[in-house]
């Protein structure tokens, strides 16, 4: 074989697809070859152009852009049978689409034979799939397997499609444009057509080309073969298209030409194809409305229509009641009408009831009279009758009924009533007299016999009855025997007459006991008696069988008599009797039994339980009655009077006693032992602890008040001033009772004879007090160190309790500076406190801290002690009042604090010294047990405080060679143990002995709680003090 080759002459311009394909010289043709020959690589590749959108390369060969070059990846082009070697490279102005170029205006043209056609790969709709109407326009593609060209020059290509169509435009689609380059769009315009099912073309050869080309880039003309229709890759496979140019038609339906209720009903609206957007104002409703809607297929709706007022209903569809799937809008549809009507007919000239009697001798009566009319607003139907004026009717009454219906259906219903009397009623012939006779032998009741009585009636007798027939028997009493005779029209007859049985015989009681001897119950005073109880037995009937007791009752001790009596119908009575005796059962000392209730009480001398004896009998239960001699004893508490119950059971009080433990309670009866039981007395935990707690707690308070009151005197910077080195003292001693007050005090100093004093007078003052007061004091040559010492004792009483207390103040002290004195102090002190002979504490403790004494300014002067400490207490606690104490030891941590500002001025030769003490003390009772002997009971921890505020002048003046003074005060005193603060008044007498030697004393007798109401104290204090 060989190839062609051609040559075209490439214009300036573009030139179509149809001038491409003129005739080329061959002297054209053979300069391209000897180009591509004789032309070395290397020119060829200096010639090369830029590289153009890959658009305009052809498709014989893969071509692609490398750079500036356009490179065909297919080594060898097929021509014929001849092979051609492919470009590296293409020079200027070469065409990728024929693979040809010119050197500069031509190109080579290759041959395309035995190059592949262009094949239909499917048809499809580019109009979405839906329905479509007349107007609208379709899109439809065909794709080929390779871009093709279409040339129109000769006309434009078409699809017939498979549509019905009844007049022209032929049904095809006309080549419209191409899509990319393997794709022909064709359209069409629906237009008078009616296909239902989807839209396809009518064959595989459906696609006319009209003397238009179609083919491929190469030239190749493009095999024109669609897929059948409805297979694969055809347009109703691809795509679900369908056309409609018919407008749907609706028809309307009514539920019945005629309407016999006001309410609303359904209308149905049928369509002959599915329809959609129904549009309600399309129905014209004459006497009604649309009031509703709803869907019960595609092509049927159902319509409420709601009556305005009787008459037609005509409901009538416009044109566009609803659409297609197209769109095509609905035809008009015809009207329809129903007739409403709900008005029933009336019934005129209804008879009013007829009462009439029967014929003579007949049971019925024939009545006439004039039947009523009917009347109807639209259409009368009928009037019926259940009877007719002239017939007949038996006795009673029979209701004739009219029933008028008209056209639609609608009943009215009246009636009267016609009563027939029958007034011949039924006799009765042959009644028996009065019958009276006896029971039968042996039995209640009696046989008796009469002629049965007839009955006649003038037309029938239905019914003849008696409540009795002939020999029947009959009760004891009188019977009435009644006969009724009833004809056919309910009349009735009634004649009696009455029967009387009476009885002679009494009843007869069998199976009476003999007499029953029985003991007590066991626990009981009484006894229950039981026996098999009698019959009774009458001819007639026992109608009444009574006791005065029945078996199983409960008798008292003793004999009681048991009657039975029995009374029969005729009233006839008969009686029976027997004994029932109770004898008394005793009881067993070794059963008895004493318990407490309850059998754990508090030892308070209050608290009590319920002692119980119970005796029992032989058998082991209460003995249920009284009488015995029974005493009782107990090793702790009281007994109160043994109570008999009556019932076996003999009860006293048991009352506790102050001390806890185990009482043992002893029961005799009749003076021998019998039993005995226990009752615990257990502490009153709670009282005992309050009363330990407040009597512990007391105490402490008065000991903080008692060392207010017992503080060192004369502690001062103008007092250590005062003092001349050495050692000074003082002593005194007061006492009160009996009637009498006396006072003994005395003081002296190194270097001077000891003066004193004594004093007695009379005293009404209730108690007995004292106080004992020795002090002594020593000071340096220099006057810097300073050492003291104190010891005060004092009797108080407050209440019923009496007490003493005494302290011993040790003190040294350092003057610092001629306004300042710093010093320790150490302080022991003991307390005893009495209420009663077995109601006592005491106490023995310390405190130490440091003192300050100054001068803040002249004149005023400043004295301040912190001491810190403890106690051991002890405490004997009588609370009951029974002389057996509740005992028991604490320790107690205590703090002191106290501040006095004072000052001294002379007026006229008296020394007066103003001062304002605050004290405060407090302690913490430690926690601790008390113990009577028996129990114990755990006190809890405490705190108690004190605190004072007084206010004193202390005014003084020679008295020979030593000094005297008086120190009247007011005490304010508040403690955690009294709600109120208390104030009282205070007087200390004192006197001081200044001799030329080293020795100093002084003595003072003071009283405390003046215008208290239960508190009062006197102290006497006693000093000394020399300096070496």
């Amino acid at each position: 074989m060989s190839s062609i080759c051609s040559l075209s002459h490439r214009p300036p311009q573009k030139a179509s697809a149809s001038s491409r394909r003129t005739g080329l010289s061959l002297r054209a043709c053979l300069a391209g070859l000897l180009l591509a020959i004789l032309l070395p690589d290397a020119a060829l590749a200096e010639a090369r152009p830029r590289c153009h959108d890959p658009a305009d390369a052809g498709t014989m060969g893969q071509t692609r852009c490398e750079g500036d070059s356009i490179v065909t990846d297919r080594a060898e082009l097929v021509a014929g049978a001849t092979i051609v070697r492919g470009l590296p490279g293409q020079p200027d102005n070469f065409d990728g689409v024929t693979l040809a170029g010119t050197i500069p205006d031509w190109r080579p043209l290759w041959s395309t034979a035995g190059v592949a056609a262009p094949v239909v790969t499917g048809v499809r709709g580019l109009t979405p799939d839906g329905y479509y109407r007349k107007g609208e326009t379709i899109e439809i593609a065909v794709d080929f397997d390779m871009p093709v060209t279409v040339d129109t020059g000769g006309g434009t290509p078409f699809l017939y499609l498979n549509y019905i169509y009844t007049a022209p435009p032929l049904p095809t689609a006309e080549f419209d444009r191409m899509q990319g380059d393997s794709t022909l769009v064709f359209t069409f315009e629906v237009n008078a057509v009616d296909n239902h099912d989807a839209l396809d073309y009518q064959g595989t050869d459906s696609l006319s080309l009209r003397d238009a080309v179609i083919a491929s880039l190469a030239g190749v003309a493009a095999d024109l073969t669609l897929p059948a229709p409805g297979t694969e890759g055809s347009l109703s496979a691809n795509s679900r298209i369908f056309l409609d140019r018919f407008l749907p038609t609706v028809t309307l339906q009514m539920p019945g030409a005629r309407l016999s209720s006001p309410d609303a009903f359904e209308l149905t609206a049928t369509f002959n194809e599915p329809a959609i957007d129904l549009d309600t104002s399309k129905l014209k409703v004459t006497h009604g409305a649309v009031t509703g809607i709803s869907k019960t297929s595609d092509m049927v709706y159902a319509v409420t229509i709601t009556p305005s007022g009787e008459g037609d209903v005509t409901v009538e569809a416009a044109a566009g009641l609803a659409t297609d799937r197209a769109g095509n809008p609905s035809k008009a549809g015809a009207a329809v009408t129903a007739l409403l009507d709900i008005t029933p007919p009336v019934i005129s000239g209804m008879p009013e009831d007829i009462e009439v009697d029967t014929l003579p001798g007949e049971d019925h009566a024939v009545v006439s009279w004039t039947p009523p009319s009917a009347s109807d607003e639209l259409a009368l139907d009928r009037l019926t009758a259940s009877h007719a004026p002239g017939s007949s009717f038996p006795a009673g009454t029979t209701t004739v009924s009219y029933v008028a219906l008209d056209t639609t259906g609608n009943r009215t219903e009246a009636s009267f009533k016609i009563t027939v009397t029958d007034i011949e009623g039924p006799k009765i012939s042959g009644m028996p007299d009065d019958i009276v006779t006896d029971t039968d032998p042996g039995k209640d009741v009696a046989t008796v016999t009469w002629t049965e009585p007839k009955a006649s009636d003038n037309v029938e007798v239905t019914s003849f009855t008696a409540d009795h027939a002939s020999g029947d028997t009959f009760p004891l009493g009188t019977t009435k025997v009644t006969y009724v005779a009833l004809d056919d029209a309910g009349m009735r007859a009634e004649q009696s007459f009455t029967v009387t049985v009476g009885d002679a015989e009494a009843p007869v009681i069998s199976g009476l006991p003999e007499d029953i001897e029985v003991p007590t119950d066991p626990g009981e005073n009484t006894a229950r008696v039981s026996w098999t109880e009698p019959k009774a037995s009458d001819n007639v009937g026992v109608t009444s069988f009574t006791a005065d007791h029945a078996s199983g009752d409960t008798f008292p001790l003793g004999t009681t008599t048991v009657t039975y009596t029995a009374t029969d119908s005729a009233g006839l009575k008969t009686t029976a009797s027997f004994q029932v005796t109770v004898q008394r059962r005793g009881y067993v000392l070794a059963d008895t039994q004493l318990s407490a209730s309850p059998d754990r009480i508090l030892a308070d001398g209050r608290d009590q339980s319920l002692i119980t004896v119970t005796l029992y009998d032989d058998v082991g239960y209460p003995l249920g009655y009284g009488g015995a001699e029974v005493a009782l004893e107990t090793t702790l508490g009281s007994l109160g009077t043994v109570s008999d119950l009556g019932d076996g059971r003999y009860t006293t009080t048991l009352t506790a006693g102050t001390f806890s433990g185990t009482a043992r309670v002893s029961a005799t009866v009749g003076g021998q032992a019998a039993t005995e039981g226990t009752v615990v007395f257990e502490v009153d935990t709670d009282f005992v602890v309050a009363e330990v707690s407040a009597r512990s707690r007391a105490f402490s308070q008065r000991r903080i008040s008692r060392s207010f009151s017992t503080q060192p005197g004369g502690l001062g910077l103008d007092n250590r001033r005062s003092e001349t080195a050495g050692l000074r003292f003082a002593a005194g001693l007061d006492a009160q009772g009996g009637g009498f007050a006396g006072s003994l005090a005395f003081a002296g100093q190194t270097g001077s004879r000891p003066s004193g004093r004594f004093n007695l007078d009379d005293s009404d003052s209730a108690g007995r007090t004292g106080a004992l007061d020795l002090q002594g004091s020593w000071m340096d040559a220099e006057g810097r160190w300073h050492g003291w010492a104190e010891l005060a004792w004092s009797r108080h009483e407050t209440g019923d309790t009496r007490g003493s207390y005494g302290v011993l103040h040790l003190g040294l002290d350092r003057l610092m500076s001629e306004d300042l004195a710093l010093g320790l102090m150490l302080s022991l002190d003991r307390m005893e406190e009495t209420s009663s002979p077995h109601d006592h504490q005491d106490g023995s403790g310390w405190m130490a801290g440091p003192y300050l004494l100054a001068e803040l300014r002249e004149g005023l002067f400043l004295s301040s002690r912190l001491a810190f400490g403890a106690a051991r207490d002890s405490g004997s606690y009588d609370l009951y009042e029974t002389g057996t104490p509740w005992t028991g030891a604490r320790d107690s941590r205590r703090a002191l604090a106290m501040a006095a500002l004072y000052g001294t001025t002379d007026w006229r030769g008296l020394s007066l010294t103003p001062q304002i003490e605050l004290a405060w003390g407090g302690e913490r009772i430690g926690a601790f047990a008390v113990s009577d002997g028996f129990g114990t009971a755990m006190v809890p921890e405490s705190e108690v405080w004190a605190a004072r505020l007084a206010l004193s002048t202390r005014i003084a003046w020679q008295a020979g060679r030593g000094r005297a003074w008086i120190t009247p005060a007011l005490h304010w005193d508040a403690d955690s143990e009294s709600t109120p603060t208390t104030a009282s008044a205070a007087l200390e007498l004192g006197l001081a002995s200044r001799a030329d030697g080293p020795w100093i004393s002084e003595a003072s007798l003071s009283a405390e709680g003046l215008g208290a109401a239960d508190r009062e104290a006197w102290t006497v204090r006693l000093s000394t003090a020399a300096r070496f």
